[in-house]
């Protein structure tokens, strides 16, 4: 099965300074509780992250230790898009 993750907000909405998923709980982005659940999960054998160019480095520099095929994939300027 493949997985996509939404991570194309910005967080404006909630009043954060940055993308939401790169926001700490618990210590980790909360993009990193994600990516733990996906790889203990047997059924997920690739992972696709959608997000803005602006947020690339950093949420690509979370995902380096993981072991499953992770892709950058970029999102629209819009929600729809």
């Amino acid at each position: 099965m493949h997985l996509l993750i939404a991570a194309a907000g910005s967080g404006t909405r909630m009043g954060a300074a940055c993308n939401k998923l790169l926001l700490p709980i618990a210590g980790r982005p909360i993009l990193s509780w994600t990516l733990d659940a996906a790889m203990a999960a047997h059924s997920i054998n690739w992972i696709g992250i959608v997000g803005q160019p602006l947020d690339k480095e950093s949420i690509m520099g979370l995902v380096k230790n993981y072991s499953k095929p992770l892709e950058w994939i970029n999102g629209g300027s819009t929600r729809q898009e």
